[in-house]
């Protein structure tokens, strides 16, 4: 799996942890959504493409809510899995086995658009928080 962490902007965090949860978790998410929708593209083109059905199953889908994890993913399938579905041979080509090299067609995605992804999750985060300061 791949992973994308913010940390970066110090002082959003600050603002974060000192909103309730109520305020916080949504901005979060539609935060994270947005930079993982940065990524979706990248990840699409990279994608082998031989029937193409790979390609299309790239979605941008919500984590499974829990106490510790927040926010979006880009993934091929519902539960996060890349082995399963009708798309299970994604996980071959994004990890490799013993007989095909791995292609990690989501990594390099991740790799190539980080920055503007954080950006965009920043800059979301921020203005849901504003907004929502001023509806108080």
């Amino acid at each position: 799996m791949v992973r994308l962490r913010l940390v970066r902007d110090k002082a959003l965090i600050k603002k974060l942890l000192a909103l309730p949860k109520k305020v916080a978790v949504p901005a979060i998410r539609k935060g994270t959504r947005a930079g993982a929708k940065v990524i979706l593209p990248t990840a699409r083109n990279n994608a082998p493409r031989l029937s193409g059905k790979l390609r299309k199953s790239i979605k941008v889908r919500a984590i499974k809510r829990s106490r510790q994890f927040i926010g979006a993913r880009v993934t091929t399938s519902a539960s996060g899995n890349l082995f399963t579905g009708e798309t299970y041979y994604g996980g071959f080509h994004e990890y490799g086995t013993a007989k095909l090299t791995a292609k990690e067609f989501l990594q390099r995605a991740v790799d190539t658009k980080e920055t503007a992804a954080i950006e965009a999750t920043t800059r979301t985060i921020a203005s849901e928080i504003t907004m929502r300061a001023r509806r108080k």
